[in-house]
């Protein structure tokens, strides 16, 4: 084993209550590029440290070993699971720690299809009968073959093959049918479905839930950054909320608390608020005062709309409230809260709205997206378009 230069150690605490995080930098030998390595234990004293260490340098060898023999196996007998690990390595510092671990979820299944195959053993014909035979809807093929794609780009420019294999690999989509668009139309509801299905959330736990279900229809903000908003970013006089970061819940949950930056650079933005809206941010200024003096379990971190323990309200507990409503009112839908912010699109789209607008409103960078929603015609659009016809002056 070559040496490794070992550099600071430091140790913060966790989010986890009780435990705490040691971290060392070091100099990878094999890269010689500064890396950072971390274990978690239940305590921050000299003896803990001294453990720490000794862990931490028992993982930086077991990952050198590993990226040793791949340095020293010829490229063609490498295993394919190998290429997707230092594939991931790389997209580390690339991509934000929820789409890394959505992208190591699709690998693992990659991994598992592959699983003793060499890199050299691929052919254009073997990943075209792969994804042949893939039996996923539309958007799950074409998420898999955008993340095959990019591995093997990765291999084709590192050498781990010769031959640029996906230029001749085409991905064969089923077409779209009847069915597609009724599950997609089942992702719109109107303001006054909304409404017959909120009218059931009576209680006080499912009354909070129906409030920010609604709030989502009526500003079009993504889950995420609807939970990671705070008190600081509620603008009353000027009536907007600036939507600056999201809450990423993937490896711990919303009780870690884990801000991030927003999905694209157009989603940092002000959404300007409806007098309803207002309204509904209004009863949370009050409820959560209520909670925070006559509930034990309620503990203030500052978000607007936490859940009854102060937390973030979960994206899981919003869905699972929808739905049983939903369904109980008599609709056969989709009840996501992410299908509130087509819903809010379409409501716009009938208002008249034009699509730069829309996109400003609700942090859409592509167009295509917000095109692709527009597409779906609603009743009340159907009967503008013939008053139109009937009425052409």
């Amino acid at each position: 084993m070559r040496d490794i230069k070992i550099g600071s150690i430091w140790v913060e605490k966790s989010k986890t209550i009780g435990k705490y995080v040691w971290r060392m930098r070091y100099e990878n030998p094999i890269t010689f590029k500064e890396e950072k390595i971390s274990v978690t234990l239940t305590s921050k004293s000299k003896q803990a440290g001294n453990q720490a260490k000794s862990l931490m340098l028992d993982k930086i060898k077991h990952k050198l070993e590993k990226q040793s023999t791949i340095v020293d196996t010829p490229s063609e007998f490498i295993l394919f699971s190998d290429v997707i690990d230092i594939w991931l390595e790389d997209q580390v510092r690339k991509i934000k720690h929820s789409t890394l671990m959505t992208r190591t979820r699709y690998c693992n299944i990659l991994k598992r299809d592959f699983k003793d195959k060499q890199i050299g053993e691929f052919s254009p014909l073997m990943i075209q009968r792969y994804f042949n035979k893939m039996p996923y809807t539309r958007r799950t093929l074409m998420t898999y073959f955008g993340i095959f794609k990019q591995i093997m780009d990765f291999a084709f420019r590192l050498d781990f093959i010769k031959v640029d294999m996906m230029k001749k690999v085409k991905l064969s989509v089923p077409p779209i049918t009847l069915e597609d668009i009724n599950k997609e139309s089942k992702k719109l509801f109107s303001y006054d479905e909304l409404k017959q299905i909120f009218s059931l959330m009576i209680r006080p736990d499912c009354h909070r839930n129906a409030m920010i279900l609604e709030f989502l229809f009526l500003t079009g903000l993504r889950y995420g950054e609807l939970a990671s908003l705070t008190w600081q970013d509620y603008f009353l006089k000027e009536k907007y909320i600036h939507v600056n970061s999201t809450l990423d819940y993937s490896g711990g949950g919303v009780t870690v608390k884990r801000h991030t930056t927003p999905k694209t650079l157009a989603s940092n933005r002000k959404v300007y608020l409806s007098k309803r809206a207002i309204e509904i941010i209004d009863f949370f200024e009050f409820d959560n005062n209520r909670l925070l003096l006559n509930a034990n379990h309620f503990v203030n971190y500052g978000y607007i709309f936490p859940s009854r323990t102060g937390n973030p309200v979960s994206w899981r507990d919003l869905g699972r409230s929808f739905k049983m409503f939903g369904e109980r009112a008599g609709f056969d839908k989709k009840f996501t809260p992410h299908s509130l912010r087509h819903s809010h699109i379409t409501y716009l789209v009938e208002s008249g709205a034009n699509q730069v607008a829309i996109m400003e409103r609700v942090g859409h960078s592509d167009p295509t997206i917000t095109t692709r929603i527009y597409t779906h015609t609603t009743d009340k659009m159907r009967e503008k378009l013939v008053g139109m016809i009937d009425n052409p002056d």
